[in-house]
């Protein structure tokens, strides 16, 4: 069994804490760290054997802002892995009528818009394809290779009255044959149904389903990854201690049994609550170092799509909404 779980979400920032809030949110009196727990305490309903001890991973503001705008620029989207959605557009094409020329014409416009999408554009493994570059031309080429097809198939049946008309039927013959291989070279829709195959193998190694909602970008986009604490603990900083003996001894000096109530909320607002201490990660190996059994990364983008290495590690995966 995989020692590794995956559990996606889709907001990955709600279990951990930023820059700022490590400094302004650790006050146990101010409780304002009781969202940060009532999230994990949902979250170990589900997993009740939560490690205290948790990997954290997701995208910055900035892609995270890319992959929303990108999902905007898609029609009626099925799902947020979007290459799987733009093709599956494409794909849609293959039942046009190509002998209207305007149908073809429609069919050339439309594959532009949706090819030239960003999900598209940004991603080497699919820009980088010839198949899906030049599928906004299938259409074209599969009339013309229909077209083709058909002057090669009349010119066979030509039945030529002289020796040099047929010397002209062979070479238009053979002419023709060498214009129908030529066509033959490019892309056609059955090709491009080869790579959303491809590309549905890379989305169903990430073992979430279509309609769990997750920020997709480019895979060799940098996620950033944390280490979060669960651990209770109330940090007293040592100067604190000082300060407290020297009040305590003031006060029995003054006659006093004990800090006055203002004083010392004063004083305890100065102590620091460690739950949810949140650290980052440079790589996943130095991540995955830091995390006890069971291993455990919660995560609100494709993971194996960004490190694919996990598909050979394996892992298992689980889907968590954090409303219900």
């Amino acid at each position: 069994m995989p020692d590794l779980r995956i559990i996606y979400t889709s907001e990955s920032d709600n279990f951990r804490l930023d820059a700022f809030e490590m400094i302004s949110l650790r006050s146990p009196e101010k409780g304002l760290l009781q969202g940060l727990k009532e999230c994990y305490e949902k979250l170990k309903q589900n997993f009740p054997d939560l490690p205290q001890q948790v990997g954290v991973v997701t995208y910055d503001d900035f892609f995270k802002g890319l992959s929303k705008n990108m999902l905007k620029e898609i029609d009626n989207p099925q799902s947020s892995y979007m290459p799987l959605d733009i093709l599956e557009q494409v794909l849609k094409f293959e039942e046009v009528d190509l002998d209207n020329p305007l149908d073809r014409n429609y069919a050339y416009r439309a594959l532009g818009r949706i090819v030239s999408h960003p999900a598209i554009i940004l991603d080497d493994r699919l820009i980088n394809n010839p198949t899906v570059l030049y599928s906004q031309t299938i259409p074209d080429f599969i009339h013309i290779k229909k077209l083709t097809q058909g002057a090669l198939e009349k010119a066979r049946k030509l039945d030529p009255e002289t020796p040099d008309q047929n010397e002209i039927k062979k070479a238009h013959v053979s002419e023709l044959e060498k214009l129908l291989g030529v066509f033959s070279e490019f892309p056609t829709f059955e090709d491009l149904r080869k790579v959303y195959e491809n590309v549905k193998k890379s989305f169903e190694k990430n073992k979430v389903s279509r309609e769990f909602p997750l920020y997709f970008s480019p895979p060799d986009s940098p996620p950033s990854l944390y280490s979060v604490s669960l651990v209770n603990k109330i940090e007293t900083p040592e100067f604190l201690e000082g300060l407290m003996e020297l009040l305590h001894a003031g006060c029995k000096a003054s006659g006093f049994d004990k800090v006055p109530e203002k004083v010392q909320e004063e004083i305890d607002s100065l102590k620091r609550d460690m739950f949810g201490e949140t650290k980052r990660a440079d790589t996943l190996d130095e991540l995955l170092s830091k995390l006890p059994e069971p291993k455990t990364i919660i995560t609100d983008l494709y993971i194996a799509d960004v490190f694919p290495e996990l598909v050979k590690r394996g892992f298992e995966a689980y889907e968590f909404r954090l409303a219900n």
